[in-house]
């Protein structure tokens, strides 16, 4: 009967720590998975700056839409998933009329209205506030792979992102016609200009073990 109440005993005793062991595991996947927030773009611009053109200094969308999954360590950015934007192809302003016009002309040839990037990897430098973010850029049918050095300050609870990188309009199937080659030349920077804000945490609870 002793031999009994021992056993009893130790296998409660097991179950109790299997349990005790399960929820610790739950609340720390939880937490782990709490530090992925979902952030998304605020007044934010996206440029086509010289030299892409002869006269003016710039033609900008301030309607863009990005939004990815950053995480933090310590406060540290520590990682990226999910980076992605997009930019309506009609919605470039100028102070240049011309150069205005002249971009919206091209841009009405191409059959998606917009213009969309897509990440595949990341590698963040926390120490520089650098991230070189990799992926693919798309108008239409045409996909590019291309990376950004992008700068980024996370103060006030506002995420902070600007960098450019070169790039070639035929590169994206675009074909300048010849009257407008006087106006906009091949190559240009693409420039973006992010703030970012939290849009709320993104946990999942698939896995999740209670």
């Amino acid at each position: 009967m002793k031999r009994f109440s021992t056993f009893a005993i130790s296998r409660t005793g097991i179950v109790t720590l299997l349990s005790l062991g399960l929820i610790v595991f739950s609340i720390s996947f939880v937490s782990i998975q709490d530090k992925g927030k979902r952030f998304e773009s605020i007044n934010s611009s996206f440029s086509l700056l010289s030299p892409a053109f002869t006269s003016a200094e710039s033609v900008t969308s301030n309607a863009v839409n990005a939004n990815a999954e950053f995480t933090f360590d310590d406060g540290e950015l520590s990682d990226i998933s999910d980076f992605q934007f997009s930019v309506p192809l009609g919605m470039f302003k100028s102070s240049d009329v011309e150069a205005e016009q002249a971009v919206q002309k091209i841009f009405k040839t191409i059959d998606k209205e917009d213009l969309t990037f897509v990440q595949q990897r990341v590698m963040i430098l926390p120490t520089m506030k650098m991230i070189h973010l990799v992926g693919e850029i798309s108008i239409a049918n045409i996909q590019k792979p291309i990376s950004f050095q992008l700068a980024y300050l996370h103060e006030n609870q506002v995420l902070k992102i600007k960098g450019k990188q070169t790039i070639r309009l035929n590169e994206l199937g675009i074909n300048i016609p010849s009257e407008l080659r006087s106006i906009i030349k091949n190559e240009f920077d693409l420039q973006f200009d992010l703030r970012m804000v939290e849009s709320g945490p993104k946990i999942s609870t698939s896995n999740l073990l209670f």
